[in-house]
């Protein structure tokens, strides 16, 4: 008997092409909604996931830089010292994980930045062609709109069911954020930021902390003090 199908499936489904036609060994597809919360809706793999999750905490990376500059960020090396200068953290960490290149595409509507797909590979490439960048966009376009809609069931199935295995919305990391905002009378930058300081300084998990936070078991405001 086939099961229904699940959140977890329509991503790896979004990520299937990807993989099938370009020189790339996995990747991620997050979204973001116009306030800014990220929701992942789909990886590979677990080098894959831990790229993704590595440069929400750090907060640098080619997503970031996608996210901000709504243009392709291509990493061939990230060995390479201008890599590393670009990106201190993430660049040892994602090398330490098992990535030695990444190509990362923003996901457009209109000129708006709704996502980003980042692809990496587990050695260093050359650059990529021009045939291979035009197929990584049309992919990128084709996209856009499944994500989207995978992004917005997973969030009302969430809603119905905590427990169930959606794509992660990282709701706890945003809701703590709301909540610094308010306990330290901070923009919701710079309570991101605090979280990730915090989280990089005692080497735990973002999603970790925030739930601490989000349970009332850790005060940063009083960890300030």
């Amino acid at each position: 008997m086939v099961g229904p199908v699940t959140a977890i499936d329509e991503g790896a489904a979004l990520c299937a092409p990807f993989l099938r036609r370009l020189p790339a060994d996995g990747l991620s597809i997050v979204v973001v909604s116009g306030a800014g919360a990220q929701s992942t809706v789909g990886t590979t793999d677990t080098v894959a996931a831990r790229l993704d999750q590595l440069q929400f905490e750090l907060g640098e990376g080619p997503t970031p830089d996608v996210l901000l500059l709504g243009q392709p960020v291509l990493t061939p090396d990230l060995r390479a010292a201008d890599v590393r200068n670009g990106w201190p953290l993430f660049g040892e960490a994602a090398v330490a994980v098992g990535a030695d290149g990444m190509f990362s595409f923003p996901m457009l509507v209109g000129v708006l930045t709704v996502g980003v797909v980042s692809m990496y590979s587990g050695t260093v490439q050359q650059p990529w062609t021009a045939a291979a960048l035009q197929t990584a966009a049309g992919l990128t376009a084709a996209a856009v709109i499944p994500a989207l809609e995978l992004a917005a069931r997973s969030a009302a199935q969430h809603e119905r069911d905590p427990r169930a295995r959606t794509a992660e919305l990282r709701r706890e990391v945003h809701q703590a954020s709301g909540m610094l905002t308010v306990q330290l009378d901070c923009s919701i930058e710079e309570s991101l930021s605090l979280l990730r300081a915090y989280a990089f300084a005692h080497a735990r998990p973002i999603d970790a902390v925030a739930r601490d936070i989000v349970g009332r078991t850790l005060d940063l405001g009083a960890e300030d003090e």
